[in-house]
């Protein structure tokens, strides 16, 4: 793999091998929207930033959202 994320590709690849068992899954952005909401504000911040606790708010109004689309009424 000589991608942009190789170097992220290939430590997944090494943490999976610690599993008796893993998967991965190809999930569009609009099946994703908590991680494009995470990346859409960190390209808004211009800086690099973290969060320990709670997430921003527009990310977790995104997650909210997903949980309503994924789970059953």
């Amino acid at each position: 793999d000589f991608s942009d994320i190789s170097a992220l590709t290939w430590s997944a690849k090494e943490i999976t091998k610690e599993f008796q068992s893993c998967a991965f899954h190809f999930i569009s952005r609009s099946g994703n929207k908590k991680a494009h909401a995470m990346a859409q504000k960190g390209l808004s911040r211009g800086e690099d930033g973290y969060w320990v606790e709670d997430a921003p708010a527009l990310v977790e109004a995104a997650a909210v959202e997903d949980c309503r689309l994924h789970e059953p009424p």
